[in-house]
């Protein structure tokens, strides 16, 4: 008797083809398209995709997904995902879509073509991402080197999408609008384009968006008000970027640079006004109107920020016995230095005399100001060559945290910026005043709370530095194992602290806080000499294991990270295939498109890269396709559920396997602690595996213990 008609069976396997791709891209934004129907109908959308887009599902399946295009289909990204299409092979295009109430924006689609037990393409998965602020800033970026923009001022971006027989819609607007207009961006997108314009500017700058639409680039000039009411004048720089046809749309994507300096009648009054002389750093008056722009925002609902005062110590007595030109060139210094530690988005200032102010951004937690005090403290602290000598300088420092979860600015129309800024500075300058006669040299924080966590964060920090200054971490390693043979691969290098008073602990008790005090770099200088150094041992012991050394987005961001890698491998006279990098996969994709660089060199030399705790994070798929890697390595949640977890939990994990193949990666299951898994794994063609079943992580010397021997 037959199972079934071959409608019935081949609906069968569409079921379970579209149940293992939920198992597979969970809670992502995707569609999934069946080829084999005329017009390549949707058959399953997402929630996500649903919230994405605008539409109810129902009013997505049965449709091309070429429905978000509606008439705007003449783009590159389509010519190139139609040429895909034919050649059956996966893809990453970015096209202009539209949501369900005519917005624009821009997707990033990465597809994958499933195939049939015989080979044959029959449905295709869409993944899908809004990234119209990176496009709209490259555009930005793009349109202002083609229009040759010099000159000095800030500036900020904006996108503007022009049709006949509508208003401009505004489509982005750079965040830099807020150290323009005082306004941040979320605020303007709500508002009409041009709601930072001068009332009686207004009128032109409606007029010159017509103009827009014909000419392929404009200029003009017209004033903005702040939102703290002073006025300024700016230079718009319009450059058309792309046209639809059909709809009669044209896209400008326009520079907005602040001249008012230059308008003045002597070009130099505005340094004068607001830059330090003897420092080169801001003055007090321009500290405060940044940080009243930063207050303004916090209350909007931004990031929080945190504002610190530094007084240096004993400076009078340098002045008094060294004489004033001493002093100042002691300013100088420490000026040079807190630049040094100051990120792009801060503001350092000389308020005055022997006094900076520092406003940090993006501070929603009071242990994030932490490490940028240490930062600070180490900076000015070190020593200075003085008159044949040295001298070893200091500050103290109050700090006071606005926003987060510290207390909040009050949010009625009432609200004065300049009163908020007072109030908080005179706070920061009372927590200085207790640290100086508390601990001079130290900190001191306003709010009990916030001082209080601030404190145990400085006490983890210190201790973390002390273990990797004074070795207090050891390597262990746990071996991989070659499934087909039975043979040790290769050893992932893995720290332990042998902490004095708790003992041996491992990464998860104090990885948490290293990352936080921006000490993974530190760290991984630690372990790469080291598991080199015994990766060598073993080569002249003929033994030759590949070490695999973790590495977090910090160390991957650090501009030495490949000089660190070749430098260790020259040292050890190592040859680079027995080193393996495994990158950690919750890393932001954006941290690996900015190095893929660094990798791609690193593996041309022979160093091995790969991907660890696959399946995790929601792009990983893309990541795949992207990454110059050689491995991949299955979160041990997956081998976990591989046995006792359902049917779906087991093709889950042959799907990781089959990706991984297709892409010629070696593909490494973590977590494995029984023979059921191991079975299960070498039936699912997995090549190699580690976990407690073949031992746990040990000392060098315990490595070459024996293995499983297989079924």
């Amino acid at each position: 008797m037959e199972h079934g008609t071959p409608q019935k069976r081949g609906q069968e396997q569409s079921d379970e083809l579209l149940a293992l791709v939920r198992q597979l891209f969970g809670d992502d934004c995707y569609t999934v398209s069946d080829l084999r129907q005329v017009g390549q109908s949707i058959v399953y959308a997402s929630e996500a995709f649903a919230q994405f887009s605008g539409y109810e599902i129902d009013e997505v399946l049965g449709r091309d997904l070429a429905f978000l295009q509606r008439d705007d289909t003449d783009q590159e990204g389509l010519r190139q995902l139609r040429a895909a299409l034919a050649e059956g092979r996966p893809c990453t295009v970015v096209v202009r879509n539209y949501r369900r109430d005519g917005s624009l924006f821009w997707n990033e689609q990465h597809h994958y073509p499933l195939r049939d037990e015989r080979g044959n393409v029959t449905h295709l998965v869409s993944v899908q991402r809004d990234v119209s602020d990176r496009m709209h800033a490259l555009g930005v970026v793009d349109a202002g080197e083609r229009m040759g923009r010099h000159g000095q001022g800030g500036f900020f971006g904006y996108s503007v999408l022009l049709r006949p027989d509508a208003q401009p819609q505004l489509l982005w607007v750079g965040e830099a609008c807020l150290h323009i207009t005082g306004v941040p961006a979320s605020e303007l997108m709500d508002a009409p384009l041009g709601s930072w314009v001068h009332d009686e500017d207004r009128a032109a700058f409606r007029e010159a968006q017509v103009l827009r639409r014909a000419e392929r680039s404009h200029r003009l000039r017209y004033r903005i008000v702040t939102r703290d009411g002073r006025v300024r004048w700016v230079e718009d720089h319009g450059q058309r970027s792309w046209s639809n046809p059909e709809a009669h749309a044209v896209a400008v994507h326009a520079l907005v640079r602040d001249v008012t300096a230059e308008r003045r009648s002597r070009g130099e009054l505005w340094h004068i006004d607001n830059i330090d002389a003897l420092t080169g750093l801001p003055n007090e008056r321009r500290f405060r109107d940044r940080a009243e722009q930063a207050l303004a925002a916090t209350r909007s609902g931004g990031h929080g920020a945190a504002l610190a005062v530094i007084d240096m110590d004993a400076f009078s007595f340098v002045n008094d016995t060294l004489g004033r030109a001493h002093g100042d060139r002691l300013l100088q210094e420490v000026a040079n230095r807190l630049r040094r530690v100051t990120g792009p988005a801060d503001t350092l200032a000389r308020l005055q005399g022997d006094r900076f102010g520092l406003l940090w951004t993006n501070v929603d937690d009071p242990e994030h100001v932490v490490p940028r005090l240490l930062r600070v403290r180490d900076a000015v602290s070190a020593e200075v060559p003085w008159r044949g000598g040295v001298m070893r300088p200091s500050a103290t420092v109050g700090v006071r945290r606005i926003g987060g979860d510290a207390d909040p600015l009050p949010r009625s129309r009432e609200f004065d910026p300049g009163a908020a800024y007072e109030q908080l500075q005179q706070e920061a300058e009372v927590a200085l005043e207790r640290a100086k006669r508390d601990e001079p040299g130290g900190w001191a924080c306003a709010g009990a709370s916030d001082h209080a966590r601030m404190r145990d964060r400085e006490r983890s920090e210190r201790d973390l530095r002390t273990a990797i200054r004074d070795d207090q971490l050891v390597l262990h390693y746990q071996q991989r194992v070659d499934l087909r043979h039975g043979t040790v691969s290769g050893v992932e290098a893995l720290v332990r602290w042998l902490h004095p008073a708790d003992g041996l602990l491992k990464p998860r008790a104090f990885l948490g806080s290293l990352q936080v005090a921006g000490l993974d770099p530190a760290l991984f200088r630690w372990v790469l000499p080291r598991a080199l150094g015994q990766a060598a041992a073993w080569r002249a012991a003929g033994r030759p294991y590949r070490v695999a050394v973790n590495v977090g987005r910090q160390t991957l961001e650090h501009p030495d990270f490949e000089a660190w890698v070749h430098q260790e491998l020259e040292r050890h006279d190592l040859n680079p295939a027995l080193l393996e990098l495994e990158l950690t996969e919750g890393t932001p994709m954006d941290v690996f498109e900015r190095n893929v660089g660094v990798l791609a060199a690193l593996r041309e030399r022979g160093v091995r890269i790969s991907l660890d705790d696959f399946g995790v994070a929601t792009a990983s798929l893309a990541q795949l396709q992207r990454l110059p890697l050689d491995g991949l390595k299955i979160d041990k949640r997956f081998v976990d559920r591989l046995v006792a977890g359902s049917r779906g939990d087991r093709e889950m994990v042959r799907a990781i396997v089959s990706i991984g193949r297709s892409l010629g990666l070696t593909v490494v299951a973590e977590g494995v602690e029984t023979d059921a898994q191991r079975s299960a794994l070498r039936e699912l063609e997995c090549d190699e595996v580690q976990g407690y079943l073949y031992g746990q992580a040990v000392p060098a010397d315990y490595v070459v213990a024996p293995v499983p021997s297989g079924d």
